[in-house]
């Protein structure tokens, strides 16, 4: 709390010392609220997006995230240790899941929360760039008069609307990056407040720095930003040696600390796989051409792409090897001049570059190039960079300052029209896979993700043109065999698609999907006992694999093993409680066993869950069996609520009407049904002896 007073404080009064004479003392804070609702108007849109790419792994299938007593295996874990047959991620990152923990117990798995979270703390960096800002440049003013115009201000404004940043907040998977960048900018504002000898300051700065550490191993670079800062713009007589290492040492502490748990966690500390092998001077040279490539995006925010691929230079003397080489080289020296000339300068280069230091191992670990993600951090760099170079033309040139505000005024609308439209991208999987594989159409990995996609929406066709052209471009690539497999059994040609199945096993033995999906097959094709071994196979490969555990119960129920089924039915219920197929796929098997009652229990929680005509109809017809006919009323007029065209809820309720002896309310229902459905001769055999005995006890009253 009394950091939070501190934060405030300055906020209000150490933000422009020369302007406290003439602006008003909140006119501060005023501007924290402007950050903070133009860093929510320019992501207001993607509150309605959806779940995309990685969310759909890590936040709907993350079973982690719905316990809170899954936290300390989240801090012994890595990043995907929540699915033991997931692909290993050498990442070590708990604060990924603390966050989505704190959103799933406020909202559930509705995306627009996960987005929500995602906005609030974009709007928190966005005013630590304007007081962290407000801290490095307490120089420098547009105006003597008007704060609306600062520096700070300006820089926070830009880095809240720039479009490079939809990656990060749009995307609830980014939410690392995004965690990461706010607990180091926080500890590098507590570590600049701390000069002036507070050691609350100081000690915070150790926790955010601790926070930063957990939410992305990014976080390894702030003591070098930290350094930077002290080399040069440290306030006041410089410290000597000792007393910079006892500045240190606790942060050395609490890095050596992390790397001990992260290291427990993943079982190693830098692991390295590598798609794409390079030589030493590859690898250099295409370091040079990425840190171009960042350079370029941050200057230049236009054809954002969240799946950049990798096409390595092999020589310098290529036209983008002289290109980086040259950026590269220029950067250096202005990083040089700064230190001798302008230390604002100068850190604000070091905040751009080291951030992007870590950025440089993955390169080669797969077919991504740069990730447009990892700019989030250096972005304050880049802003910061900006305002300063405005504040030297406004200082030289002061009959500009009125065209250079609005200059500044037309970048930040500009920006803020770019994110806005770059939000719509991330609406669904299908608009994000669409944009993704126009810019980035020789990925194999995105053809077959949108053929995934396509299939989902019932475009089979569409989904085998994409999953042919992904085998086009990668004859090996087992999983868009699956999703051809998938979508020749969906169009009925099931000797292709057991064909497809086959050859995704030969390419890789060990993949439970391509198990499941011939087991699919086989089902449809009448092959019960082949489809379970199938099954059986996929499961034993992962246990955790829902889809199978679902169809191994419709399979055994077919082959008549209810108590099989129920087993399974079991596994899926407990496996996903929330999941209405599988509490539905338990009552049946429970109604096929005889358990009325247990088979009501299913059902009762599938109308609770996603409520079907056909559930309904279903409990109507248990609930009539034990002769409770005004439950199963309740649930047959439910059903009609839902479908009210269907033959078969007007005839059960007429029925259930015709037990309780209601025969007029029963004739109407069953006259329904007949003219719904007049070719079922049943309907009319009922409504014909409902009539008789409406006829007969009105003979007997007579």
């Amino acid at each position: 709390m009394r950091d939070i007073r501190l934060l405030r404080r300055t906020i209000l009064t150490e933000t422009f010392p020369k302007l406290e004479s003439k602006a008003p003392v909140a006119a501060p804070l005023h501007l924290s609220i402007i950050i903070i609702i133009v860093s929510f108007a320019v992501y207001f849109n993607a509150l309605f997006n959806a779940f995309v790419f990685d969310d759909i792994f890590q936040i709907l299938e993350n079973q982690w995230i719905r316990d809170i007593r899954n936290i300390p295996a989240i801090f012994s874990q890595s990043v995907w240790g929540f699915n033991s047959k997931a692909s290993v991620l050498h990442y070590y990152r708990p604060m990924m899941h603390l966050v989505y923990t704190f959103n799933y117990y406020l909202f559930g798995l509705k995306p627009w929360g996960f987005h929500l979270v995602n906005i609030v703390m974009h709007a928190g960096v966005s005013v630590l760039v304007f007081v962290t800002a407000s801290r490095l440049l307490r120089g420098s003013h547009f105006s003597s008069v008007n704060p609306y115009l600062s520096p700070p201000f300006i820089a926070a404004l830009l880095f809240a609307t720039h479009p490079v940043h939809t990656e990060v907040v749009t995307w609830a998977a980014a939410v690392p990056e995004l965690s990461f960048t706010f607990f180091s900018l926080l500890s590098l504002y507590l570590y600049i407040r701390s000069d002036k000898g507070s050691i609350n300051s100081y000690v915070l700065s150790l926790v955010s720095y601790a926070f930063a550490l957990f939410s992305k191993e990014t976080a390894l670079t702030l003591p070098i930003i930290l350094a930077a800062y002290d080399f040069g713009l440290q306030e006041g007589p410089g410290r000597s040696f000792k007393e910079y290492l006892r500045r240190y040492i606790p942060y050395l502490t609490v890095t050596a600390l992390y790397l001990i748990m992260r290291s427990y966690g993943l079982r190693d500390v830098a692991p390295v796989t590598k798609v794409v092998e390079l030589s030493v001077y590859g690898y250099v040279i295409n370091s040079l051409s990425f840190f171009a490539h960042y350079l370029v995006k941050l200057i230049f925010p236009v054809h954002l792409n969240a799946y950049h691929m990798f096409h390595p230079i092999t020589s310098v003397l290529e036209p983008e090897g002289l290109l980086a080489l040259s950026i590269a080289v220029i950067f250096m020296i202005l990083v040089t001049m700064a230190l001798k000339m302008n230390r604002p300068v100068f850190f604000s280069l070091v905040l751009v570059a080291v951030p992007l230091i870590p950025t440089f191992y993955i390169i080669g670990n797969s077919e991504v190039g740069i990730s447009e993600r990892y700019l989030y951090f250096p972005s304050f760099g880049f802003v910061l960079l900006l305002v300063i170079a405005a504040d030297k033309i406004r200082i030289n040139k002061p009959e500009m300052t009125v065209g250079l505000g609005m200059v500044l005024a037309s970048v930040i609308g500009l920006y803020s029209v770019g994110t806005v439209s770059r939000n719509t991208i991330w609406k669904d999987e299908y608009t994000f896979f669409a944009d993704t594989v126009k810019k980035s159409p020789d990925s194999a990995i995105l053809h077959e993700a949108l053929s995934g996609v396509l299939f989902n929406r019932g475009e089979t066709d569409e989904s085998i043109r994409e999953s042919l052209q992904a085998l086009t471009l990668n004859p090996s690539y087992a999983p868009a065999y699956i999703d051809l497999g998938a979508a020749y059994n969906k169009k009925g040609r099931l000797d292709k698609s057991a064909e497809c199945f086959l050859i995704a096993l030969q390419l890789k033995p060990l993949s439970w999907e391509a198990y499941h999906g011939l087991g699919v097959t086989y089902l449809n094709s009448g092959r019960v006992d082949e489809a379970i071994e199938q099954f059986e196979i996929s499961l034993r490969l992962n246990p955790g694999f829902f889809d199978a555990r679902k169809n191994i119960c419709i399979a055994y129920m077919q082959r008549g093993l209810a108590d099989k089924a129920i087993e399974h039915c079991r596994n899926a219920v407990e496996m996903d409680p929330t999941d209405a197929d599988a509490h539905s796929l338990l009552g049946t098997a429970y109604k096929t066993k005889g358990l009325i009652d247990d088979a009501i229990e299913q059902y009762e929680a599938v109308v609770m869950l996603m409520p079907t005509w056909v559930i309904h109809n279903n409990l109507g017809i248990l609930y009539d069996s034990k002769n409770m006919p005004e439950k199963a009323i309740e649930h047959y007029q439910a059903a009609l609520k839902l479908q009210p065209d269907n033959a078969k809820a007007y005839h059960n309720l007429g029925i259930a009407y015709a037990k309780m002896g209601l025969m007029d309310q029963a004739l109407i229902n069953l006259d329904n049904a007949v003219k719904l459905d007049p070719q079922e001769q049943g309907f009319r055999k009922n409504l014909q002896k409902v009539l008789e005995m409406k006829n007969s006890a009105h003979k007997e009253t007579r």
